[in-house]
């Protein structure tokens, strides 16, 4: 019965390790799974190409953004119909908006570039943004107009393409990249993101609890911890 309790114990501890293990992977693949409970729903196109809060089909669909803390790491992604490399499009993809302390402020912006499957991501330090082109619908966080450039860095493999997972199961665009929490300021208990192109008929916002969650080598640790213990005490026992 005792070695039946301490399999128990042992599968128990290292599927509650396992889950908190589960961070997003930069791999240009937006992974619902790894994202759980930290993205946006994709609303799809609805009639007429509506793709809210404008028209424009699933070349202009947000689908997916993503946003999550650890102690030190922030991840962000973002899957879209728009071809997020600016090729062939009429409205430059957007800059990352990030609000530290989701107050409506966005306070920095990530710009990236693209080549092949690797982006590099630049940080600022936002002092005004370019709203977009339609006043329709307008969005006043697209790109950084005036900025001071923080911090500078390359994500190999951090872009991808295909025909993804969505809601209406079309050609997609992922961005995936993460963040040394040093490069920002002090974060309020909750951050928001957010993404759009230069038109902004589609926009896609996602906010996240900034409480610490343990790196997983952290977690990987204390739950080989946790069984040694149980371990040692059923031998303690033994030898009483």
């Amino acid at each position: 019965m005792k070695k039946i309790s301490l399999s128990f114990l042992a599968l128990a501890v290292f599927l509650w390790v396992g889950q908190a293990m589960a961070t997003p992977v930069v791999d240009g693949s937006f992974n619902t799974t790894e994202w759980a409970g930290h993205f946006t729903n994709d609303d799809g196109v609805g009639s007429g190409g509506f793709v809210d809060p404008g028209y424009g089909g699933q070349a202009y669909d947000v689908e997916y953004t993503g946003l999550y803390t650890t102690s030190t790491t922030l991840y962000f992604g973002l899957q879209a119909g728009y071809n997020l490399t600016g090729t062939g499009m009429t409205y430059a993809p957007g800059d990352f908006a990030l609000d530290l302390n989701n107050d409506g402020n966005f306070e920095y912006a990530i710009d990236f570039q693209i080549v092949d499957d690797d982006v590099t991501y630049t940080l600022y330090d936002v002092e005004s943004w370019k709203p977009t082109a339609i006043a329709n619908w307008q969005n006043d966080f697209f790109e950084v107009a005036e900025g001071t450039q923080i911090y500078q860095w390359t994500e190999t493999g951090a872009f991808g393409s295909g025909y993804m997972d969505d809601a209406d199961n079309g050609y997609s665009y992922v961005l995936e990249g993460s963040l040394d929490l040093s490069q920002l300021g002090p974060l309020g208990p909750e951050i928001a993101m957010q993404w759009t192109m230069g038109c902004g008929n589609d926009v896609g916002t996602v906010t996240t609890s900034t409480a610490p969650v343990p790196e997983p080598a952290t977690m990987l640790l204390f739950g080989t911890g946790l069984l040694g213990m149980a371990v040692i005490g059923r031998k303690r026992k033994k030898t009483v």
